[in-house]
């Protein structure tokens, strides 16, 4: 869409002319909004049917941002792209980026067996995290995943002295996942591993 300004200069540019009604004789310039490549400030915008980030709202899961990417020439078409926060990944951003501690060892804490004690104990591998529990926690550093407990039964204490670790006599097995910013390191999923 171009919009037609008056000319008070006098100039025999027909071309100009054309959109503009050039009544009473007045000379008119046509100009033309584009999308040109030698202004680096201006983002092409896709047409409202193919803007996939406003007509599906939530593609991107997980607080990721949705930004409608162009397609390379001589396509003039949209698709759109996810930008992820920390800890998640792939195209909707549904992917956990997380590195598996396997037998090793986070403030004097064995990352792999613990005991389940009472409820409301909150895991050293949590960094001691407000309100840190073992099933469905997510703190700034990690998350820490029980297997085999549920949130009426699990809490666990770790062993207390690292590599050793105490046998777990209720059969509870937990993994730490460290939170990473890495798209080179993204899974399809998280692997649990088991002594």
């Amino acid at each position: 869409m171009g919009s037609c300004l008056i000319n008070y200069v006098t100039r025999n540019d027909s071309q100009l002319l054309v959109g503009c009604d050039n009544k009473n004789n007045e000379i008119w310039d046509y100009y033309e909004v584009i999308n040109d490549s030698e202004c680096p400030h201006e983002k092409p915008k896709p047409s409202p049917n193919e803007d996939t980030c406003a007509n599906v709202p939530g593609i991107c899961k997980n607080g990721g941002f949705c930004e409608p990417i162009q397609n390379d020439p001589p396509h003039q078409s949209f698709t759109y792209g996810c930008q992820c926060p920390c800890n998640y990944c792939g195209k909707h951003c549904d992917k956990l980026n997380m590195k598996t501690y396997r037998n090793g060892c986070l403030n004097t804490s064995v990352l792999v067996w613990s005991v389940a004690e009472n409820n409301g104990d909150c895991l050293d591998m949590c960094l001691n995290e407000k309100d840190c529990k073992s099933i469905s926690y997510s703190g700034t550093s990690g998350t820490c995943i029980l297997h085999w407990g549920d949130l009426s039964s699990e809490t666990i204490i770790p062993a207390p002295h690292c590599p050793s670790y105490r046998s777990d006599i209720t059969d509870k097995e937990w993994t730490y996942h460290e939170i990473i910013c890495d798209t080179k390191t993204c899974h399809s999923s998280i692997e649990v591993y088991k002594q």
